[in-house]
């Protein structure tokens, strides 16, 4: 019996054949560990306790990090790569409507509005709105506040909530709106304004030795998490999600731990 030549030539074929196969059997396969998910979650960067960022490192810390980065782990199976972006009260949502954000969870109040243009999940927090001002003003209530000008964030819903208030007590104010709660904070600190109105969760993050809080408290807000309509399967597991959270105690375990580093 004779033995063909091209034997030789045949079994390096099928050795290089079964290489590309296993290198593409990788690149599809689930045990390759390149392809896990990535989610863009736009957040503040100003709102400690809640959401801010390190200027040194870059690196964001508080509830709704937490918050965001044990969601995520939950609903893609630890399989996820959360990456953090900063948004501000007038860029949020048009990052959320281009696309360069996946989800918003940014101290974003529930409105019958924006859910006519988003998803908006089931609340994971409830705040009320206050006032801060200089301890050496003075101030006592809303009431002292009549013709007084009041920093409020740009595009929130502090300004129509202390307008409304305002009227209630007899008293006019007039909201100015700033881009950032910093740039706020410095105007009041420079008594640039009289007051300072936002949540009151927000506003714990910036109360220091010269400022206090008004006793005054209206307009109970609720935060939810933000996607674009046509991701209703993101929008249905963050729900879904939220409430095995919530049921299990993991929220209110983060509300703690930061309400204790906040105070």
């Amino acid at each position: 019996m004779t033995t063909s030549k091209a034997t030789p030539f045949l079994k390096s074929a099928v050795i290089i054949a079964s290489v590309v196969l296993a290198v593409c059997t990788c690149f599809v396969s689930a045990g390759c560990q390149s392809q896990s998910k990535t989610v863009r979650v736009g957040v503040r960067t100003d709102v400690p306790g809640m959401s801010s960022m390190d200027t040194q490192t870059g690196e964001f810390s508080g509830y709704e990090i937490d918050l965001a980065n044990e969601l995520f782990r939950r609903i893609y199976s630890n399989d996820v790569n959360v990456v953090f972006i900063g948004v501000s009260g007038d860029t949020r949502e048009s990052m959320l409507d281009n696309g360069s954000i996946d989800a918003l969870i940014a101290c974003y109040t529930i409105t019958d509005d924006r859910q006519e243009k988003y998803n908006i999940s089931q609340p994971y927090h409830t705040a009320s709105a206050k006032i801060m001002v200089n301890r050496s003003s003075g101030y006592a209530s809303v009431s002292d506040l009549d013709g007084r000008t009041i920093g409020v964030l740009e595009n929130s819903t502090s300004a129509a909530a202390l307008q409304e208030y305002a009227q209630s007590k007899g008293v006019t104010v007039f909201p100015n709106e700033y881009e950032t709660y910093l740039q706020i904070k410095d105007s009041l600190s420079n008594d640039l304004i009289a007051g300072f109105c936002t949540d009151d969760v927000i506003l714990a993050g910036y109360l220091d030795d010269d400022t206090v809080l008004l006793p005054d408290s209206f307009a109970q807000q609720q935060y939810g998490i933000a996607t674009r309509k046509d991701d209703t399967e993101l929008a249905a597991s963050i729900d879904d999600v939220l409430a095995v959270m919530e049921s299990d105690g993991t929220i209110a375990t983060l509300e703690q731990k930061w309400a204790s580093s906040s105070s």
